[in-house]
């Protein structure tokens, strides 16, 4: 039976409140490090090899956004990663994603080479080597777009965009040559397993379903400016994520809270929070999202996760958090 998992969703301190995150910033990448490792339990590495390393290759760029700084990068890469785990424990198909095509000249060719992989059944005969390279691309999509963006972190993932790359063409193109199973999918007869061995395996897969996993939470959040309910716009990009997530896992409801610091009454403060919650919903319904998924409540002046006596704490404290949950079918 498919049990309930948790996911907190939520987006944390930009950078530009300077060390303000640095706090929170493990939070993420541990629950979707965990996501990966409750798939691979589940089986994900030999039934799925694509969407597995799919997923540890947004892990790692994931981490790699986070050491750099850029702490909405290392959400948007880990939601994404968990993204792919949740799917893959709870067996949703994937819809086909296509390439986004670059607005950078940089990344052309590379997207070029891209499609004819995934055209070319390289998702089959070279599954980690097209996972990594994507994963990789979206990476340097992603950076590519900021004005300012961080140079040794783009020579970085374009060598290993170009090393992925190549190893997959490599394989796809022997698999072509040599009429190889991925690549045709011709099935060679295989001897029909006894009832022994299919009762062994049903036995083993019941065992592998006994275990009690801890629920998988990303802690995340999305901060306001003092007195305003307007969402910032370096945030956006984590809410796309959020609506992305909603919209490729049906089962999922989520509740959004609001909170503020401890400046203003309690009861400026509670609407102020509510107002915080609404706007967030608002983004996910404009944005596909049906409103029957959506709660939304608001705090005000409880649960500080930080101390008030700073600016930076009282910012921490400004937020709005994403309590999603998976229910069962």
């Amino acid at each position: 039976m498919k049990k309930i998992l948790i996911a907190c969703l939520s987006s944390l301190l930009f950078a530009s409140a300077q060390d303000g995150d640095r706090f929170y910033v493990s939070d993420y990448l541990y629950q979707a490090q965990k996501g990966i490792q409750q798939a691979y339990r589940e089986g994900a590495a030999e039934k799925n090899p694509y969407s597995y390393e799919k997923a540890r290759a947004y892990f790692n760029i994931a981490q790699m956004f986070t050491y750099n700084m850029d702490f909405v990068g290392g959400q948007v890469f880990s939601l994404r990663s968990l993204n792919e785990s949740m799917k893959m424990v709870e067996d949703i198909k994937s819809n086909e994603k296509k390439i986004e095509k670059p607005e950078s000249p940089q990344l052309e060719e590379f997207y070029t080479k891209l499609v004819y992989l995934k055209e070319n059944k390289a998702d089959r005969c070279a599954p980690r080597d097209l996972a990594w390279a994507e994963a990789y691309y979206e990476g340097l999509v992603y950076e590519l777009k900021k004005e300012d963006y961080n140079k040794t972190l783009v020579d970085l993932m374009m060598d290993s965009l170009k090393r992925y790359i190549t190893t997959a063409q490599d394989k796809v193109e022997k698999a072509a040559k040599e009429n190889l199973y991925c690549y045709t999918q011709r099935l060679e007869p295989v001897a029909e397993k006894t009832p022994e061995v299919k009762q062994e395996e049903a036995k083993i897969q019941v065992e592998k379903r006994r275990v009690i996993e801890e629920p998988i939470k990303v802690v995340a959040r999305v901060h306001f400016d003092f007195n305003k309910a307007t969402i910032k716009k370096e945030y956006i990009p984590v809410l796309d994520e959020v609506v992305k997530f909603l919209k490729e896992n049906p089962n999922v409801k989520v509740r959004i809270e609001g909170f503020t610091d401890d400046i203003g009454s309690k009861k400026y403060n509670n609407e102020l929070a509510l107002k915080r919650a609404k706007t967030v919903a608002d983004y996910l319904i404009s944005n596909g999202i049906s409103r029957d998924r959506i709660q939304t409540v608001g705090y005000g002046k409880e649960r500080y996760i930080a101390p008030n006596n700073s600016s930076i704490g009282r910012l921490t404290n400004r937020r709005v958090e994403f309590i999603t949950i998976k229910v069962e079918e």
